[in-house]
């Protein structure tokens, strides 16, 4: 059974977890000294430390189910929403004009209005492309202001693009990750990068397209909190969350050996079937939470903070 709309300041204990969990993880991975190159270093700490690297490709999926959780089943009202919506791209300029100063200031880099403005449009890499998060969130947004009407009326439209989207998403990467232990096992190379078998068929590619599914995910994961938070279903998203994240350790091997250089868990791994069953079920296994004690008051507090987090730990680091 569905549970009805939340109340617009009710919060979850589960969703501050989940939260914490995903911006540690973002703060990590821009931020760490960990050796994982086992072809150079094959010793125990290095492996080890390799399998603990790839739970960095949650971290995004994660704040987008989240995301999606809170807004598809809070009550909706176009025009406040669009206006969130606005205020997101304007923080997302100011605060990219400011962290791209300030970081220029920091590492003594020449400055020219030009070369400026020129690392201000292309999002200069390691100083504010991280928040490719915030404008991804803006474009997903513009289609909410239609699809959470239509969520929230439970229409079988929206039924009908949630199984599409997953298909072109989830279903494209289950393709692709299949086809890349194929070419692994056959030592052959056709298919490269990030492939859509669904050719032009497919509008849901690249950041938007699994960004867009994490998010409706979420929102169904929240309404149904009451029939997957049983035993039966922890039992099943523990298996499912161990399972895949096992595999696509397998698969970072697999790759490694085949192409001769380590593959690099991150980015690219946000939309993989690895990534997208890893974090339903890591969702599904954070309903059961409930907080309590200092843990849990640290945890309300990181998840209270998450945005303010994500802004500062470039500068911060």
């Amino acid at each position: 059974m569905e549970q009805p709309l939340l109340r617009s300041d009710e919060r979850f204990a589960g969703l501050d977890l989940l939260k914490a969990i995903a911006i540690l993880l973002v703060v990590f991975v821009h931020d760490n000294d960990i050796v994982i190159d086992f072809l150079a270093r094959p010793d125990l700490a290095t492996c080890v430390n390799y399998g603990f690297y790839s739970l960095v490709s949650l971290c995004v999926p994660i704040l987008f189910l989240v995301n999606g959780a809170l807004v598809m089943n809070k009550p909706f009202d176009a025009r406040r929403f669009f206006l969130k919506t606005v205020k997101i791209a304007a923080l997302t300029v100011i605060w990219g004009v400011l962290t791209l100063a300030v970081l220029m200031l920091l590492h003594g880099d020449p400055f020219s209005i030009g070369g400026f403005l020129r690392d201000l449009w292309y999002w200069k890499q390691d100083y504010i492309n991280h928040l490719w998060f915030l404008q991804t969130l803006v474009m997903i947004y513009l289609f909410l202001l239609v699809v959470i009407p239509a969520w929230q009326a439970r229409t079988s439209g929206f039924r009908l693009l949630m199984i599409t989207l997953l298909v072109l998403t989830a279903g494209n990467a289950l393709l692709l990750a299949g086809a890349n232990v194929a070419q692994a096992l056959l030592s052959i190379d056709v298919i490269q990068g990030q492939f859509n078998f669904f050719n032009q068929f497919n509008p849901f590619t690249g950041t938007f397209g699994y960004s867009f599914a994490y998010v409706l995910l979420g929102g169904w994961m929240l309404a149904n909190r009451q029939r997957l938070n049983t035993k039966h279903w922890r039992k099943i998203a523990l298996a499912a969350f161990l399972g895949a994240m096992l595999l696509f350790i397998g698969y970072g091997v697999l790759l490694t050996f085949a192409k001769g250089e380590r593959y690099l868990f991150g980015t690219f791994d946000y939309g993989s079937i690895f990534a997208f069953v890893a974090t339903l079920a890591l969702s599904i296994l954070a309903l059961a939470y409930r907080g309590g004690g200092w843990f849990g008051r640290l945890i309300a507090l990181i998840g209270r903070n998450t945005m303010s987090i994500y802004l500062l730990h470039r500068i911060a680091s």
